[in-house]
């Protein structure tokens, strides 16, 4: 057992049966005959981390104001802000 962060590899390694990867269902079809490959299961709930690293005395950027205020807005339990000057 091991563990891979390479996504292509990853998916070299599933082509060759040796591995097992994520792909979106909507695509289903598409990676089944890119990468020789047979859908073994699907999962509920997936979900992806953004990280996001901006000194905050270099850049300063209204999108990335603006992100970090909705973050901190909506709540959300699983994000995790932290400033540093």
């Amino acid at each position: 057992a091991g563990h891979v962060d390479d996504s292509a590899l990853l998916k070299a390694l599933g082509r060759q049966g040796m591995a097992i990867f994520p792909a979106p269902l909507q695509i289903k079809d598409e990676v089944e005959s890119h990468y020789d490959v047979t859908m073994i299961g699907k999962i509920a709930s997936v979900y992806q981390s953004y990280f996001l690293f901006t000194p905050r005395r270099i850049v300063s950027d209204e999108l990335v104001d603006e992100l970090v205020a909705t973050i901190r807005l909506s709540g959300e339990h699983n994000v995790k802000l932290s400033a540093e000057s």
